[in-house]
């Protein structure tokens, strides 16, 4: 982790002996920015810099140009071209045994990686492994499970019981026996994964598992038409759970993530387990962190970046430490990405890695936007305790235990723009239907009331023009204006128009007068209300949005989504662009502090 910090913050140290054109080329080469780095608009910028002022490239393209020299290589295995400052130092860690086909699939290497071993049609199932004697391992497409550098996991089936699991096949290179030990102290809970068996050969450790075939938490998440925030509570409660029985015992799990969080199945209720304890460890003797000695205090910044707590990025510079209240911050950032879709911390741009420290070392977030502006404040409020920086004003378990958040009672059952978020695209119209009707519910329960649509001042307005241009204009005229004086609306015996352009009766793509009209599915935002209204008293409250006699849009009675909107946005002369029309004019609507985003309407 300290080459890693070095490579992002210091500058590469050029030799003195190196010429004024080769120092020059190697430190444009090794620019941490990607865009003026040398190179990065094609190999012309490293053909023309000086330090390749004497060659010529055309000729070394022909192989025209020799060599400087040749290395001697006496065979396939010999390494006296490499620096004896490598070559003589003790191995770290002694490769495992090779394969017995190793050699024909990777020749001079001692290790080939369980990823490779155990693919499909690579090697049989070797009959003297004590994990191949109990267990039948699924080579195929659909057996493979994940990988790693130096692991696979796969799916198995016990040849007694014809029982399914999934098996983590380690590489002797790596010891973890550490994370053997810990999954056998945290057995038991219903959100942790279980430990079924371990059995070793020559060259493996084998692990075997629950089956989790419901996929990664996002993953789910995606796949859902709709993802309520009631369902982020429940999958929530059940990770505080998981982790409290983990501190109970005195297990960190120190990488805590989206990815680490799996269904049991694809059912719609599946039950989620936290897996993959190989960053696990036990955690200090004394619980708050400000009163262990730095000793006691865990100090390997082992982490995913985006999900990693403050104090063990900071243990990086300062080697200070930190304790489990880092997997509390791990559960703020997943609770945050459960009710957005996105990570809280990330940036885009260069210098990436380091900027994205530097935010969360700051606790740099915010609920701006419109992901945002439908989650619960309760939510915020635990997202906010989570994601506190000073591990010591963090919540703690117990804190976040007693939140109303994490009881069912208290969370409203409001549909999230997470799926859409996670699938790239937000679907626009579905959202904007939803949040329609979720302002109709909320006005209801206040009391409000739809007026009629032939009450609306566009309406009326309409009316009186059509009644002036017909063969009855004068008598129509007179009626409408005494109508609209009286503030009253027409009767339909009484209605003074012309023949109507648009008959609800009729197929929304029907052509009407001869022409042919463009219907919406949102013709149901018709006009605002007023508290309290009838049908008689049309509404003219202008008061400021988010009050609680604010404008809205209107839903006709029938809520019919496939009602022609013709009538509405006609081609009058005093409504061409649209902008006298109630869609367009909903744009500056709240009901209960909720605006609807505006929907462009094809005429």
């Amino acid at each position: 982790m300290l080459h890693y910090w070095r490579i992002l913050t210091c500058a590469p140290p050029i030799p003195s002996s190196f010429s004024l054109q080769a120092k020059s080329f190697v430190t444009q080469l090794l620019d941490k920015n990607p865009v003026t780095r040398l190179g990065s608009a094609g190999a012309a910028g490293v053909k023309k810099h000086q330090f390749f002022q004497n060659l010529d490239w055309d000729k070394v393209a022909c192989r025209a140009v020799p060599p400087p020299f040749k290395p001697a290589i006496k065979d396939d295995v010999d390494v006296s071209n490499f620096s004896t400052e490598f070559t003589n130092m003790a191995a770290a860690d002694s490769p495992a045994v090779a394969p017995d086909n190793g050699h024909d699939m990777f020749r001079g290497y001692s290790f080939v990686s369980p990823s490779i071993i155990f693919s499909e049609n690579t090697v049989a199932e070797d009959m003297n492994s004590p994990f191949f004697q109990k267990y039948s391992l699924d080579l195929s497409s659909a057996g493979f499970l994940g990988d790693g550098s130096f692991s696979i996991c796969r799916k198995c089936t016990n040849r007694r019981t014809g029982e399914q699991f999934a098996v983590k096949i380690v590489s002797k290179r790596v010891d973890c026996r550490g994370e053997i030990a810990i999954l056998n102290q945290c057995q038991g809970h219903a959100n942790i994964v279980q430990l079924h068996d371990t059995l070793q050969d020559e060259l493996h450790t084998y692990l075997v598992l629950d089956l989790l075939e419901g996929g990664e938490l996002l993953d789910k998440i995606r796949s859902q038409a709709k993802f309520t925030e009631a369902e982020a509570s429940r999958i929530m409660r059940s990770l505080v759970t998981a982790v409290d029985f983990l501190h109970s015992n005195g297990i960190i799990h120190r990488d805590l993530k989206p990815e680490n969080v799996l269904f049991e199945s694809d059912a719609e209720e599946a039950n989620i387990k936290v897996i993959d304890f190989g960053f696990a460890r036990r955690k200090p003797d004394t619980a708050a962190f400000g009163q262990q000695s730095a000793s006691k205090a865990l100090k390997t910044p082992c982490f995913t970046l985006d999900y990693a707590a403050p104090e063990v990025i900071s243990t990086v510079e300062d080697n200070s430490g930190y304790n489990e209240m880092c997997d509390l911050w791990s559960l703020g950032v997943i609770l945050y990405t459960m009710l957005s879709g996105y990570v809280p911390f990330q940036v885009a741009g260069p210098d990436k890695a380091s900027r994205i420290m530097d935010r969360i070392k700051g606790g740099l977030f915010s609920f701006k936007g419109a992901v945002w502006n439908i989650v619960s404040d309760s939510a915020k409020a635990l997202i906010k305790g989570l994601l506190t920086v000073d591990p010591k004003q963090r919540l703690t378990l117990d804190d976040v235990k007693r939140s109303h958040w994490l009881f069912p009672e208290y969370v409203p059952q409001t549909p999230l723009m997470t799926p859409d978020v996670l699938n790239g695209s937000r679907s626009v119209l579905g959202f904007q239907i939803a949040m329609t009707m979720n302002a109709f519910n909320k006005a209801a329960k206040s009391g409000f009331k739809l007026n009629s649509v032939s009450n609306a001042p566009l309406a009326r307005r309409r009316k009186n023009k059509k009644c002036s241009t017909s063969t009855h204009s004068d008598s129509c005229d007179s009626r409408c204006s005494q109508e609209s004086s009286r503030g009253t609306s027409l009767s339909p015996s009484r209605q003074c128009l012309t023949p109507p352009r648009v008959a609800r009766s009729m197929s929304p793509a029907q052509p009407v007068d001869g022409r042919k009209r463009t219907c919406s599915p949102l013709s149901l935002m018709i006009r605002s209300f007023s508290p309290h209204s009838n049908a008689s008293t049309p509404s003219t409250s202008t008061s400021t949005p988010g009050t609680a006699q604010s404008t809205g849009f209107m839903p006709l009675k029938a809520l019919d989504l496939s009602v022609c909107t013709s009538s509405l946005l006609s081609s009058d002369s005093d409504d061409v662009d649209g902008t006298s029309s109630p869609i367009a004019r909903g744009k500056k609507r709240h009901i209960e502090g909720l605006s609807p985003p505006p929907l462009k309407v094809k005429r």
